[in-house]
């Protein structure tokens, strides 16, 4: 009597929705918001006095063991339900049966090993997310999800999944993710791989991660038509067939790292026209040849980390991924140099990461012919580099004072004096970049050496264009000397030049010209100069002077005038009382 009172008063309540709602010890209850929060509340059942109209349920990291079909019968209000990181082994058929708007259940870290489709009756109407990850599943029988066709979301990573039925999946027409990475899936013959893939051309999203797939086969995942990510890392991957990806023409994400390749399947590209994101890292790949991602002509951006294998990246190697907006290259420790003209064709690249390799040294010809600043970010921390004058470059692309052109035009940019009208020129700094060696600037920053820090012993060096305008300066400059010398000397060089064809006179026609050119003076003598004397040395006696009478009769200006100095050093000086 008293449970049938007991029965007539709980559906009371649950009709009223009105009843004051018990809220248990650790919970936290809002019945403004409909939510119930009962995280770490040491929880063993699904309590039944919360308030009938909950709407959130979250009852996380609680020891539920199991969950049947009177634990939910009072909430059939419920949009979102969440039992992960509980004990729950098993799920009784029909424990869903009356949540007719449930849209998202998450049954993640638990113990749960057998589902069936009979578990998810009740949830064909709303339900759009169910997470059975990191369980105990090993297998997967035929339509097992069928009773719950609506979902558009599945994650049964992180289970013991070995086999899947070949229509496990079918009766899914909405599924556009599935989560299957770090199960057990392994076949010795790929060709019955993906046969439970058959039913799922709608799916978007795949994720296969740390399974065993040792080598792809062609046509692997062709009935994934409408596949635009796809996760194939950790899937020890060591051969990739030519038409492995056939099929894939709308892949636009591909995760390829932490596998076993050797190389770089480029012979599998071309199907995928419209990738546009991959990951390549932890790979066994020593080289990066030319053209080594040919076919992936819409590629934006690469990612090639802890590549410990790789040495050598040729320069042509991304030639045919004019597209590309972001490179990562990090954690190659055997990587030493990068090639010139390495990013010469990468015209719309914004993010260059090149963290912790072994770089020791970078060419400003690496880039592009509008040099680093068309760059938004740079990372070049963790390089051991060898901070010498080729760096100079990148010390002052560092300190934000890098010349590069736009157009025909030279831009200078100026990090710490930023302006409106520049601002679309101007780059962030870059990551800090340190020197390994010589030992003087070791574990110095590279944006803090001076110029003879680096090696640089002139500041010319900084700008070819400036030595090349000195150099003609300094050849305008001899130029015009050259002009000022002949000027000067333009008589003589003139004499030089009309006398060379004339025969030297002998010494007797000298004697004659001389004798007929002079004439001696008056034979006047004064002062202890008789004329003899006066007549001999060309001087007239004028008063109480002595003064040389030259009588010109000569024709060339020059000959008169040494002969003047000739006679005139011939003279005795004048003593110092006739003055």
């Amino acid at each position: 009597m008293r449970l049938c009172a007991l029965a007539a008063v709980l559906a009371v309540l649950v009709l009223s929705g009105r009843a004051n709602a018990f809220c248990p010890v650790g919970c936290f209850c809002d019945d403004e918001t409909l939510q119930v929060t009962c995280d770490e509340a040491n929880l063993e059942v699904i309590p039944i006095t919360l308030n009938p109209s909950v709407q959130r349920l979250v009852l996380r990291q609680n020891k539920i063991k199991t969950v049947d079909d009177t634990a939910l019968r009072f909430y059939v209000e419920l949009l979102y339900v969440d039992f992960s990181h509980n004990r729950l082994v098993s799920i009784q058929d029909r424990t869903f049966e009356g949540q007719r708007k449930l849209n998202e259940l998450r049954l993640d870290h638990n113990k749960i090993s057998v589902i069936g489709n009979g578990t998810w009756l009740g949830l064909s109407r709303d339900l759009s997310i169910l997470s059975l990850r990191e369980n105990y599943i090993s297998s997967l029988d035929e339509r097992a999800f069928a009773t719950a066709g609506r979902i558009r979301e599945l994650d049964l990573g992180r289970n013991r999944l070995e086999q899947i039925h070949p229509q496990a999946f079918a009766g899914l027409p909405n599924l556009r993710i599935l989560y299957l990475d770090s199960n057990k899936l392994s076949y010795n013959s790929p060709p019955s791989f993906p046969a439970f893939l058959a039913p799922l051309r709608p799916l978007a999203e795949l994720s296969l991660a740390g399974n065993d797939l040792p080598w792809l086969a062609d046509g692997l995942f062709g009935a994934l038509s409408e596949l635009s990510q796809l996760d194939l890392s950790g899937c020890g991957v060591r051969n990739v067939s030519t038409e492995a990806f056939r099929g894939l023409g709308q892949l636009r994400g591909l995760k390829f790292h932490d596998n076993l390749l050797s190389v770089v399947p480029t012979q599998a590209w071309p199907p995928l026209s419209h990738l546009e994101v991959l990951t390549l890292g932890q790979n066994n790949i020593s080289v990066i040849g030319a053209k080594a991602f040919s076919g992936l002509v819409r590629l934006k951006q690469l990612d090639v980390n802890d590549a410990v294998q790789l040495t050598t990246v040729d320069a042509d190697a991304l030639s045919a991924n004019r597209e590309l907006v972001q490179l990562r290259l990090t954690n190659c420790k055997r990587l030493s140099k990068l090639p010139e003209g390495f990013l010469a064709r990468s015209v719309n690249l914004r993010r260059l990461v090149l963290r912790d390799n072994g770089l020791t040294s970078l060419s400003d010809k690496m880039w592009a012919a509008s040099g680093p600043g068309q760059f938004q970010l740079v990372d070049l921390g963790g390089n051991p580099f060898h901070c010498d004058c080729k760096l100079l470059w990148l010390r002052d692309y560092l300190l934000g004072t890098f010349k590069t052109s736009v157009g025909s035009v030279t831009v200078t940019h100026h990090m710490k004096k930023r302006d409106v009208a520049a601002e679309s020129q101007l780059l962030p700094m870059p990551t800090e970049a340190v020197c390994a060696s010589p030992v003087p600037v070791s574990n110095m920053a590279l944006s803090s050496l001076s110029d003879d820090e680096l090696g640089c012993r002139t500041s010319l060096m900084r700008s070819p264009q400036l030595v090349v305008g000195l150099v003609a300066a300094g050849a305008a400059c001899l130029l015009v000397f050259a002009a000022c010398v002949a000027c000067r000397f333009r008589r003589r060089i003139r004499q030089s030049c009309c006398g060379a064809s004339k025969p030297h006179p002998t010494k007797a026609e000298d004697a004659r010209t001389l004798s007929s050119k002079w004439k001696p003076a008056s034979p006047n003598t004064s002062w202890g100069i008789s004329a003899p004397a006066a007549m001999n040395h060309g001087v007239s006696l004028i008063g109480n002077n002595r003064v040389p009478e030259y009588q010109k009769a000569c024709s060339q200006e020059e000959e008169c005038f040494m002969r003047a100095v000739t006679l005139h050093n011939s003279l005795k000086p004048f003593p110092r009382t006739e003055l």
